[in-house]
């Protein structure tokens, strides 16, 4: 009987003790995975340029928000690297756990030598005041160096006060030190001690007594002999810390303590711990990261905290007012699928595992779960009956409870609900493959009886749904179908659509003072207006794929789910934020928005996260922007303000950052070159550099922007100038003499050129010359004569036919002569008939003694080949003339024309089987040297000319031909033609 007793009482008394704490701000982690360098991370500090510096069990790096740098030094006789401060000129200050000291500079790492020579034992404490180095050193000294003039400046022995020196820290123009006791020593060296303030409990304190964090007003130390936090006041008096009275630390070894962001930090080997002051006092907030050391906190320029841990890396908090609320839910994960205000003080909570928790604000306390339905399957829509104090959901079919949670009716027909609406004493549904309603009366019924519902379910339209609410004004419902948003009323009903009449699909449906908005999948939120709609968000405001799910109103604001984070708009001012993971969102896979409290809660796959309705989520800190380094001709130097470059150092890369923490990578840069153009350029977050090859001589001046992810540009742009010099050969006087040079080739080419045109224009008068001198040698008065004296001869004979063929082809070979005279260039099939017409003229004087033959190669386009005009007639005129004359009988020429296999010549054979050179020569010689070729001579100087004016020369060979017994078988002429098309 007991143990049946015991079991639900250790329940209901667990469900309702849930820690109060059960919320915490959301912290990004950041771990080996995404580039840090180990895990084990012993302190964290930003520096003035912004920064990130990480000391850690492998060194030393540098974060901007995207990338981390590593540095080391090969004197390193130990990796692990801690305790940073920096230096008024900028250098940061560091030690190992062996007891060296460094300094970063120049984007390097520097061992300080100097201390090397008097370093004993332990881990020595140092500090960096009054531009001097102070180093507390375990064999019981205190070592002053001088920044400014590089040398030591005094060593304090600790015999003067008893005690050795394990820790030294700046206070205002002074420095503290202790161990057994607490002393104050001034700019000259002189020693006091630190009184004990009225308040001071436990005289113990002293004992492992540790600084960690000095403000202006006051020093926070704490003791972990005692487990207590003080502070020194303005005086130099220590008291004990108020937040003693509210937290035991009994059990715990403090690691540091600090104040931010208004809240006091406490870090041990057993998390953080979070206080927080308020009208009654002071009040513990959180306990984060329990079970994990925590070595230190930090926040950087943005507002983020940062927290590194001994063994799990670092945590960054970028908003405190986001937080998540762990749910107990670990049957089935984390995932929250629907959230349900029911009044002012109670949030139903529905979980993917089929239960309903209830956070109720009175007791901030989460009673989970409330009630389970032994259904793995998500809730997947609440909505709550005011009039009969009943909240309906879907759990894989209709479900009803009472306020308490109790089951007053499960419907065994499996049915999967989106969304419901009540009205007019209906519950209506939409559903995946329907959208319907069930009369309240029914539901009675059936919670009275037990009776099942199916068969009372009125199925309006058999399709499935996305979206459903009920509009006042018009007396209707708007229901997301998957073909569009119809609108279903008493009176009408119609299919909104666009300008194109095409239907609109949403996602979500609410109405805000009459006017209805839905969540659409086309052109994101949009405002319906009688049967037609208009855009909400404008271009620059949308999102990446303009797609909305859920809804949500809080006052004039409208929260939107856009599946990359929360969207809110100001329907009064227009104003529009994004809140996404990098503001602290714990997950933005989002499955429901609801306000309570004055907040929005939202519903995820990790957990349920809620911040303030009037939190801003505008990221309006300026990003910080660094010129890195500066390549010249691929030599990496260190970035000054500053260069004079010689004229062949002009190829440029100028590297650069952007320090922004919140962006996580996602800002932009814009920059230009004056000098060069005034334009500005923009590139993203990824390429963080400019590069300029080749630029001229002159003066130069590089600016660069950085731009966050909501459109923050840096307050100042980071500015590098340079001068590239001239060359001896860029100076004036050098181009002073060469533009006289230039003008006095100029004048000789200008003579030079008109003396060329001259000889060209007597070129082309020779060449016309020797063309009508062709002509003549073709229209010679023996050719004409025996011509005319054949025809006659047919005449006589009354042969008429042959004498008037003749007397035509006699008259066209004239008109043919008389046309391709006129041209310079004429096509191959031109200078074949002409050719052919006089080769039949000749023949006709022969008789049957001769024949001839024309072969032209099928490769050979007669029409398109174009050659010099008459250039062929005259070596035929001369085969006839003193090759075939002279032979009595069976006279034959033999004309081909040939293409070249790389077809840039034409090549022409014409090949007789006369009595050959040396023969004619003969028989020339006993005549007179006025018988002597005209044509053949003309033709060769005319050849002359035409090679003179061209690259490609035309070639002549002559080619006698022997039989065996050296007797002369004619003669075979050559010509190589380039050809022309």
């Amino acid at each position: 009987m007991w143990r049946i007793l015991y079991v639900p009482l250790f329940f209901t008394l667990f469900s309702c003790f849930l820690p109060a704490q059960a919320q915490e701000p959301f912290m990004r982690h950041l771990t080996d995975e995404i580039g840090l360098p180990s895990m084990e991370v012993y302190s964290l500090m930003p520096d003035k340029d912004g920064y990130i510096w990480i000391g850690h069990s492998r060194g030393l790096s540098r974060y901007d928000g995207r990338i981390f740098k590593s540095f080391t030094n090969q004197l390193q006789r130990g990796s692990s690297l801690s305790d940073m401060k920096q230096a008024t000129d900028g250098k940061i200050w560091l030690r190992n756990f062996i007891g060296q000291l460094f300094y970063f500079e120049q984007d390097s790492l520097h061992l300080f030598e100097p201390w090397d020579e008097y370093y004993i034992k332990g881990f020595p404490a140092f500090e960096i005041a009054n531009e001097k180095l102070w180093i507390a050193e375990r064999a019981g000294k205190l070592f002053i160096y001088d920044l400014q003039n590089n040398q030591w400046e005094a060593v304090l022995d600790s015999n003067d006060f008893q005690s050795d020196y394990y820790s030294v820290r700046a206070f205002g123009d002074k420095v503290l030190t202790f161990n057994d006791q607490l002393m104050i020593i001034d700019s000259s060296f002189m020693v006091s001690s630190v009184v004990e303030g009225e308040n001071i409990l436990d005289k113990e304190w002293y004992k492992g007594f540790s600084f960690n964090k000095i403000n202006n007003d006051t020093t926070l130390v704490f003791s972990n002999s005692t487990k207590k936090v003080y502070f020194l006041d303005e005086e130099l008096k220590i008291n004990s810390h108020p937040a003693n009275e509210v937290i035991d630390l009994s059990d715990h070894h403090i690691i540091g303590v600090n104040y931010l962001a208004e809240k006091l930090w406490i870090y041990t080997y057993d998390g953080l711990w979070v206080l927080e002051e308020g009208v009654d006092g002071w009040t513990v907030m959180y306990h984060l990261l329990e079970g994990r050391s925590v070595s230190q906190v930090s926040h950087d320029f943005e507002g983020n905290i940062w927290i590194s841990t001994l063994q799990d890396g670092i945590y960054m908090i970028p908003k405190m007012e986001i937080k998540f609320m762990k749910t107990n839910q670990s049957s089935a994960g984390s995932k929250i699928s629907k959230l349900l205000p029911i009044s002012d003080e109670e949030l139903w909570i529905g979980h993917a595992s089929g239960e309903i928790s209830v956070y109720d604000l009175k007791t901030s306390r989460l009673k989970s779960p409330l009630y389970s339905s032994n259904i793995r399957k998500e809730v997947e829509a609440m909505i709550y009956d005011s009039v009969n104090q009943r909240i309906y959901l879907c759990i894989n079919g209709l479900h009803v409870l009472d306020r308490k949670g109790k089951l007053l009716y499960k419907d065994s027909y499996n049915r999967s609900f989106k969304t419901f609406v009540i009205q007019n004493d209906r519950l209506y549904f939409t559903s995946s493959y329907s959208f319907g309603y069930y009369e309240l009366s029914d539901i009675d019924r059936s919670i009275r009886t037990g009776a099942e519902l199916e068969e009372k379910v009125v199925e309006i339209k058999l399709q499935r749904c996305k979206a459903l609410y009920y509009d006042e004004e018009r007396d209707g419902l708007w229901v997301g179908f998957t073909d569009g948003l119809l609108f279903y009323g008493a009176d009408e009903e119609f299919h909104l659509r666009d300008a194109q009449d095409k239907k609109v699909y949403v996602n979500d449906i609410t109405i805000i003072e009459g006017e209805v908005y839905a969540a659409s999948s086309q052109y994101g939120l949009i405002k319906i207006v009688d049967k037609s709609f208009e855009a909400v968000l404008s271009d620059q405001e949308t999102f990446e794929n303009k797609i909305l799910f859920h809804l949500c109103q809080s006052d004039q604001k409208l929260w939107m789910n856009t599946g990359k984070g929360v969207l809110a708009k100001d329907l009064n001012s227009g104003k529009i934020s994004l809140l996404t993971k990098e503001d602290g969102l714990i997950s933005e896979d989002i499955y429901d928005i609801a306000v309570f409290d004055r907040s929005i809660w939202i519903a995820t796959s990790k957990g349920l996260t809620y911040f303030p309705e009037t939190i801003n989520t505008f990221n309006q800190t300026p990003p910080k922007i660094i010129i890195e380094s500066v390549e010249i001709n691929n030599d990496v130097l260190p970035f000054q303000s500053n260069f004079l470059l010689k004229n062949d150092q002009n190829n440029l890369r100028i590297n650069f950052r952007s320090i922004n923490f919140k962006s996580k990578g996602n800002h932009q840069f814009q920059y230009r070159l004056l000098g060069l153009d005034t334009t500005y350029y923009k590139t993203s977050g990824d390429t963080d550099y400019a590069r300029f090859l080749g630029l001229p001589p002159g003066k130069y001046t590089f600016e660069v922007f950085s731009v966050n992810e909501d459109n923050v540009m840096s307050e100042n742009s980071e500015q590098l100038s340079f001068e590239i010099k001239k060359a001896w050969y860029q100076q004036s006087f050098v181009h002073l003499g060469a533009m006289l040079i230039f003008l006095s080739l100029i004048y000789g080419g200008f003579q030079l050129r008109l003396k060329s045109i001259k000889r060209q224009d007597q070129l082309k008068e020779s060449l016309k010359t020797y063309q009508l001198m062709a002509i003549r040698s073709q229209m010679n008065p023996h050719f004409i004569f025996n011509v005319l004296n054949s025809i006659q001869e047919f005449i006589l004979l009354n042969e008429k036919r042959q004498a008037s063929h003749y007397l035509g082809r006699f008259s066209e070979l004239i008109r043919r002569i008389l046309q391709m005279s006129r041209e310079e260039k004429v096509s191959l099939e031109e200078e074949i008939l002409a050719l052919k017409n006089y080769l039949e003229l000749e023949a006709l004087r022969f008789g049957d003694s001769f024949t001839f033959d024309i072969n032209i190669d099928d490769s050979i386009d007669c029409e398109s080949v174009l050659i010099p005009s008459m250039i062929i007639q005259p070596f035929v005129e001369n085969a006839i003339k003193h090759g075939l004359l002279h032979k009595e009988n069976d006279r034959k020429l033999v004309i081909n024309f040939l293409s070249q296999a790389e077809k840039e010549y034409l090549i022409c054979k014409i090949d007789d089987n006369g009595i050959g050179r040396e023969a004619s020569y003969a028989i020339n010689q006993h005549r007179n040297k006025s018988h002597q070729s005209f044509a053949v001579n003309a033709n060769k100087s005319r050849l002359d000319l035409i090679n003179n004016n061209q690259k490609k020369p035309i070639g002549v060979h002559f080619e006698d031909k022997y039989d065996n017994n050296k007797e002369s078988l004619g003669t075979t002429v050559r010509l190589n033609i380039p050809i022309e098309q």
